[in-house]
Parts: structure tokens; C-alpha cells; sequence
């Protein structure tokens, strides 16, 4: 996404981690054939929308209305790993105070539910079919079969960014003091690797490493099964860096 707030697209190789690309309000498909990014901004009175762009042919697959009442812009989405189910995390702002986020059939292109006090700004979509896990950067954890939703189920509300593991068994969570390590389910804290703070994270393909952006100019890569980094912080090209991923070979 540039400047001039255009979408462009290039051809992702497969087993690149690119579920969640830089730009904010977009997220890349797991399997790469899918763009989701929030629409123009809408005029008064007028819902927003999701497109939903085939990242191979250009075409608009889907325009989502979110017509939500009280619903703010979309601050973050979240594919579930077979790309079925979209999350759209919406803005707490002066005119929508609270947050909201809208579970998306992308199939369809239907809203089928919206969960009101629940987003952030950052969103992760965890488990498969119909037994989904959503948790959000305010520490929000909703499980979308029953519906039932935890407040502060990750023990801390100051939290930079969420991200699960390929396979979905284990989910990353940055904060102010390094990342914390919880299983599949977002239930259980496996463990913790202190340091700063870091945002994006990305998981390797085969989830034993991730990489993670240091004070916007270094990256930093860890062990998962020993919970330790992996030698010093890399340091970036001189330019501020917003975003990392891993390719089909397990290389940042």
C-alpha cells in the first residue's frame, strides 16, 4: 500500500509467511491467493467496506459491507489458516468509542457475526473449521464456536502484536518486556523470552524460528523449542523496517 492509498500486488512464492503484510487494515491469504484491505473511507452515513482481491488475476473477489451500527474503520484483520474465515478488528475512536470486530465468510463475502468490547489492533485467528480462536492485542480471547469471549486472557493489556504458528499449536505475543508463548488454544503460557519489544513477528513455515523487527531497524530471530535467540540482532539497511518474512526454506 503507497502514499497515494493504492493496493498494488505481486506474485507471493509458495510456503512465504506473508499473512499479514505491513500495510495497515491488510492481510495476505496463508496460501497467498488472497488480499484483504479496508475500502475508500466511506461518506457520511455510509457503511465501510472490505475488498477481498484475487492476488493472481487482480480481480475483485468480494466488497464486504460492514454495517455494523457503531462500527469504526477496520484497524487490523486476520485470515484463519485455511483462508474460510476472515477477522476484521475495528477502531475505538471519538466517534466509536468501543471496539468491535466482524467474523467474515469469504466465501460468501457475509458477515456472519460481530462481536461487540472485542479488538485491537492488532488480531489473530487461531484453530481450524469451525473450532477458531480470536485473540487481540487488548488481550481479548474468543472462542468463535461458542462465542464465549475472556477479557484480559493473556494476562497483560499492553501488548505490540499476536501471531500463531503455521500449524496453529502455539501463539506468539509481544510486549513490553519480550514474547510470551502460549499454546494453540490461548488457555496456557508455555513460556517466555525476554527482551524488548518487538513488532511484526512471523513464524517460520515449519514454526521453529521467528523473526521479529527490533526498535524498527534490526531484526531479531529466535529458537521456539529452546526459547532463546539466535545470536545478535541483525542490523537492517539503514531505512526503518515495518515488516519481515520467512521463505519456503525457512530463511528471513
Amino acid at each position: 500500500m503507497n502514499g497515494a492509498s493504492r493496493i498494488r500486488t505481486w506474485e507471493v512464492p509458495a510456503g512465504t509467511d506473508a499473512a499479514n503484510p505491513a500495510a495497515p487494515g491488510s492481510a495476505l491469504s496463508p496460501d497467498g491467493t488472497t488480499l484483504g484491505y479496508s475500502g475508500p473511507e466511506p461518506r457520511t452515513g455510509k457503511p465501510y467496506r472490505l475488498v477481498l482481491q484475487d492476488t493472481h488475476a487482480g480481480r475483485i473477489r468480494r466488497s464486504v459491507v460492514l454495517d455494523a451500527p457503531g462500527g469504526g474503520p477496520v484497524a487490523a484483520l486476520a485470515f484463519s489458516k485455511d483462508g474460510r474465515t476472515l477477522a476484521a478488528s475495528r477502531n475505538a475512536s471519538e466517534d466509536h468509542p468501543d471496539w468491535s470486530t466482524d467474523i467474515i465468510d469469504t466465501a460468501t463475502g457475509r458477515v456472519s457475526r460481530t462481536l461487540t468490547d472485542v479488538g485491537g489492533s492488532g488480531a489473530a485467528l487461531g484453530g481450524s473449521g469451525d473450532d477458531l480462536v480470536l485473540v487481540t492485542t487488548s488481550s481479548d480471547r474468543v472462542d468463535l464456536r461458542t462465542g464465549r469471549a475472556t477479557r484480559n486472557a493473556l494476562r497483560n493489556t499492553d501488548l505490540y502484536t499476536v501471531t500463531f504458528s503455521p500449524d496453529g499449536k502455539t501463539l506468539a505475543v509481544s510486549d513490553p518486556t519480550g514474547i510470551a508463548l502460549w499454546n494453540g488454544d490461548a488457555t496456557q503460557r508455555l513460556g517466555r523470552m525476554p527482551g524488548r519489544p518487538v513488532t511484526p513477528l512471523r513464524f517460520s513455515p515449519d514454526g521453529h524460528s521467528l523473526a521479529g523487527v527490533e526498535d524498527s531497524e534490526r531484526l531479531r530471530l529466535w529458537d521456539v523449542p529452546s526459547r532463546r535467540p539466535l545470536g545478535a540482532a541483525l542490523p537492517g539497511s539503514g531505512d526503518t523496517l515495518h515488516d519481515v518474512a520467512f521463505d519456503d526454506q525457512g530463511s528471513p
